[in-house]
């Protein structure tokens, strides 16, 4: 059961440095890449949360080709496939997005999973085990069984994810939530 409920965390990601950082927000709004870094090497850690036992998860870039990023699960358990563009970040199979541009209070597109994204914030501040984070975009992920919101901080990647889904039979809600541990990004300028 564990297993399953991280596994709803991670899909729902379909996934340095601390303290305050500009955001670097004008017209467009933030740049998506900024805020989901994914260069080969970059490692997440999380503290996930399932309501009953707390154990680790784990994000990695282990590929890249052009603007297409493959992002490892847990050492291989799932593989996303993630793929930049000027408009944002995206599934590359799916007519759906991560990040969508404009990022700014309100904008909304289809999400993965068949939800619809809304950015509910875009100068969250986050207190982690990594570390405190500020000008962090909040996006809630919606339908009616589940809600996904995750929180992005520039030039650190998701922070906080948190995934609430409720059964079809009797209603009963889960939550899982993942923390951001630690991470370690690799520097772009030296690619």
């Amino acid at each position: 059961m564990t297993r399953c409920i991280f596994f709803a965390l991670v899909s729902s990601l379909a996934l340095g440095c601390g303290g305050a950082q500009d955001a670097g927000a004008g017209e467009e709004g933030i740049d998506p890449a900024r805020l989901y870094p994914l260069q080969e090497g970059n490692v997440w850690s999380y503290d996930v949360d399932t309501g009953i036992e707390t154990v680790l998860g784990t994000f990695r870039v282990v590929d890249v080709q052009g603007p297409r990023a493959s992002v490892e699960v847990n050492g291989g358990v799932e593989t996303l496939v993630y793929e930049t563009t000027p408009e944002g970040i995206r599934r590359p199979n799916e007519e759906v997005w991560v990040l969508k541009r404009p990022v700014q209070v309100g904008a909304r597109w289809p999400a993965p999973g068949g939800r619809e994204a809304e950015v509910l914030s875009i100068d969250a501040r986050v207190e982690v085990f990594a570390g405190t984070f500020e000008d962090c975009v909040e996006v809630r992920e919606a339908d009616a069984r589940q809600t996904v919101t995750t929180t992005y901080c520039p030039d650190v990647g998701p922070v906080v994810l948190v995934t609430e889904a409720t059964s079809e039979y009797g209603g009963a809600t889960a939550r899982v939530e993942g923390k951001l541990r630690a991470y370690l990004l690799e520097d772009a300028a030296a690619e």
